[in-house]
C-alpha cells in the first residue's frame, strides 16, 4: 500500500513524499527505511530505481519513505540558480540534512517508528552520512555509488 505523504522541514517547506507500507498481515518490526532524493532527482529515484530498491523492506515488513528533497519534484523550495556543480556542492556540503531530520520527526509522530535505515544513492548517501553524526534514530545508512 502507498500513499503520498507531506511534512514540512525545518524552513517550513512542504515536503511531498511517498509512504509504502507493507502488506496487510505483513509482521510489521520497529524500523522503517528513507530513501532519500538523489541530488536533483525526484522521489521515485532515477528510472523507477527507488520503487524497485522498496520491495525487499516490504516483503520484511519495514515500511519506506521516499522523500523528495526541497524544490525537488512536487516539494516547495527553491534552489539557486546556477551550474549543477553548485548544487552538487551543496549537497555534498549536507544542504538536505533537514529533510531527513522531518522524515525521522515524521516517522516518529505518525508512525511511531525511532528506528530508520537511511540514504539511497550518490547524494543521497551523503546526506545521511551527515545526519548520522547528529542523529540517534538513524540505525543504519543505505549507500549505493556513494
Amino acid at each position: 500500500m502507498s500513499r503520498i505523504v507531506s511534512l514540512r522541514n525545518r524552513e517550513g517547506h512542504a515536503l511531498h513524499c511517498m509512504l509504502e507500507e507493507p502488506d496487510p498481515g505483513t509482521a510489521r518490526g520497529d524500523i522503517a527505511t528513507v530513501l532519500l532524493s538523489p541530488g536533483v532527482k525526484t522521489r521515485a529515484g532515477p528510472h523507477p530505481l527507488y520503487r524497485k530498491l522498496s520491495a525487499p523492506f516490504l516483503a520484511r515488513g519495514i515500511p519506506v519513505l521516499r522523500v523528495e528533497a526541497r524544490g525537488i519534484g512536487d516539494s516547495e523550495g527553491e534552489w539557486p540558480e546556477g551550474a549543477l556543480t553548485t548544487i552538487h556542492r551543496m549537497i555534498e556540503l549536507g544542504h538536505c540534512a533537514g529533510n531527513v531530520r522531518a522524515a525521522l520527526d515524521w516517522l516518529e509522530a505518525h508512525l511511531g517508528i525511532r528506528r530508520c535505515i537511511v540514504g539511497g544513492l550518490c547524494g543521497a548517501a551523503i546526506t545521511a552520512l551527515h545526519v548520522a553524526r547528529e542523529d540517534s534514530r538513524m540505525a543504519a545508512l543505505y549507500a549505493i555509488g556513494l
